[in-house]
C-alpha cells in the first residue's frame, strides 16, 4: 500500500497546522515515499513558520521560515 495525497496535521493546543503531501511513486520508483509540507501559524493563515521534506520511510527534515 502506498500513501498518496494530502493529510493535515494540527496542533490542537496552539492551532498550528501542516498540510503534508504524500507523493506517488513514478517510473522506476522516482519520488517513492516523498513527503512535503508547510507549517502555518493557524488554520486559514498564510504565515509560513517552516517547511518539511524528505521520505517518510527514512528521514524528514524541517527548516524554519
Amino acid at each position: 500500500m502506498e500513501h498518496v495525497g494530502t493529510m493535515s496535521v494540527k496542533n490542537c493546543a496552539n492551532g498550528m497546522i501542516c498540510p503534508v503531501e504524500f507523493k506517488a511513486a513514478g517510473w522506476g520508483n522516482a519520488n517513492k515515499h516523498e513527503v512535503n509540507g508547510k507549517v502555518f501559524e493557524k488554520t486559514g493563515s498564510t504565515k509560513v513558520l517552516g517547511s518539511l521534506s524528505g521520505k517518510w520511510s527514512s528521514e524528514i527534515s524541517y527548516k524554519l521560515g
